[in-house]
């Protein structure tokens, strides 16, 4: 939910001895923000300013700024960035540069480089696969450019060159519904960018998931759009919308079956039951093919007539991997509406969980439309599409660890948790009867994330939790949604 501000603006009266510096680091606490300054007053005023020569007596319109303590977001925003760059931070309101408040939790990635309201740069080595047909910059559009740090024509061999991604500072700070769609997109395209750089042999074959996945990782996001930025995962909320979300490597399928029963001509025992649940293992080929089974994956596939030659209804796990079924991308899809449990269930696409693959980002994205628009599977190009025998389910989980240190013992484990749980779920889990603000407040529980920001090399940053000054406990920021390698910590005592 977002607010626009209803307070009068801030004006400040330009003296001898300003610049647009000091004024940012008056007001903000970091001299970093002064464009900002100067935009909104070219903007509201109509006027042009040289930041070499204002003139004093000339007035300023200072945004995000408030007289009441308790409502400067900006600079509690900036404070707590600076406090510690290192770590994940969930904010329980966030002021987007556009002085949009969006009156919900974010989360504010490690900016060991960056601050609020500035683009963030980080560069990444190895990826480079042939120094052939490349130029210095490779991708720009409205969010995002992806260039090589070094000069290409100066570079001996591909292992010289270092990937450097920068995320402008146009939309990314910015909380309004425009803006942070222009993102979404913005990111799509730079995935689809990404990987037909690697299709071409200019980056190393999985160099896409890399790029794409740090991208992520880089991005302030609302919660729905940390889920989406990593998983493609669509709520399906509003209109003209479906649920769907993107397999990756590292997810499981929990698949609970169903089938047709048919007792006898009006029984009223007739309609679908379940039949069992699988499990499968998400994994990924040398030709970075999705797999759903890493032996089925390496083995020569068998051949299966399917009534369609994209694809058809879904029996088992050896029809997602029948010969020519091998895909880069899978993305399941939800219905809008189902069959009535005391029915023969339908078998089409409209009616039940639907499997899409396509070969590329953007074969992926017309096949969504089409879904999304007809309920139906596009047949074209090589687009595949299975549909699951009567009312069955697919939830996919992501694996995160739980460390318990109870008195002297501590023990690890892993499990497996329905994408979309949250860091509240997972706590009602371990911890039943907590509280949160006392866990949190004596680091009874911490949350740990996986960052590569830094050096390319994953580790551990911890996710620290933000209220509004001056107000009580907001429960909503521990609805987290958890992350695949998420480390919770519980500490407690026993006596």
């Amino acid at each position: 939910m977002t607010d626009t501000p209803d307070e009068v603006p801030v004006i400040h009266t330009i003296t001898s001895n300003d610049t647009l510096d000091g004024l940012s680091d008056h007001f903000y606490g970091t001299p970093l923000l002064g464009y900002l300054i100067k935009e909104k007053t070219e903007r509201d005023k109509n006027v042009t300013i040289d930041p070499r020569k204002l003139r004093p007596g000339d007035s300023l319109i200072i945004p995000g700024h408030s007289k009441d303590a308790n409502k400067q977001y900006w600079r509690n925003q900036v404070r707590l960035m600076f406090r510690n760059r290192k770590v994940f931070h969930v904010s329980s309101q966030f002021q987007g540069t556009d002085e949009i408040l969006f009156q919900s939790p974010v989360l504010i990635p490690p900016m060991p480089e960056s601050v609020f309201g500035y683009k963030n740069v980080f560069t990444s080595g190895g990826l480079c696969h042939k120094l052939e047909g490349i130029t210095q910059k490779m991708f720009e559009n409205d969010d995002f450019i992806f260039e090589w740090k070094q000069d290409p024509e100066k570079a001996k061999k591909a292992s010289d060159l270092d990937a450097k991604i920068t995320i402008k500072a146009n939309n990314v700070w910015k909380m309004g519904d425009t803006q942070r769609s222009d993102l979404r997109k913005s990111f799509i395209e730079f995935c689809s960018e990404i990987e037909r750089l690697e299709s071409g042999g200019i980056i190393i074959p999985g160099g896409a998931a890399i790029l794409t996945l740090l991208v992520a990782d880089a991005l302030p996001s609302t919660f729905d759009e940390m889920l989406f930025f990593r998983y493609g995962f669509n709520h399906g909320f509003g209109p003209a919308s479906t649920p769907y979300v993107d397999l990756h490597p590292g997810m499981r399928l929990r698949i609970e079956y169903s089938a047709n029963q048919n007792i006898g001509v009006g029984s009223g025992l007739n309609g679908p039951v379940g039949s069992g649940q699988f499990l499968y293992t998400i994994g990924r080929d040398r030709d970075q093919n999705i797999t759903f089974d890493n032996f089925l994956g390496s083995i020569s596939a068998p051949s299966i007539p399917f009534a369609s030659p994209h694809g058809s209804v879904s029996g088992s796990l050896i029809d997602l991997h029948a010969a020519d079924n091998a895909r880069r991308h899978f993305r399941l899809f939800y219905p809008s509406q189902m069959s009535s449990p005391d029915q023969i269930s339908e078998f089409g696409a409209s009616q039940n969980v639907t499997l899409i693959g396509a070969k590329s980002l953007e074969e992926l994205g017309n096949a969504t439309d089409t879904y999304v628009k007809t309920g139906d599977v596009d047949a074209s190009g090589s687009i595949l599409g299975f549909t699951l025998r009567g009312r069955s389910i697919i939830v996919p989980e992501i694996e995160v660890s739980v460390t318990r240190q109870i008195g002297r013992q501590t023990d690890l484990s892993s499990r497996y948790v329905p994408l979309g749980t949250t860091a509240r779920q997972l706590m009602d889990s371990i911890v039943p009867n907590w509280h949160p603000d006392v866990l949190l407040s004596n680091r009874a529980v911490s949350l740990n994330r996986l960052s590569s920001l830094e050096n390319g090399l994953p580790e551990y940053r911890q996710v620290q939790f933000h209220l509004v000054p001056g107000q009580d406990f907001d429960q909503n920021v521990i609805d987290l949604p958890l992350a695949m390698g998420d480390l919770l910590n519980v500490n407690l005592t026993a006596h």
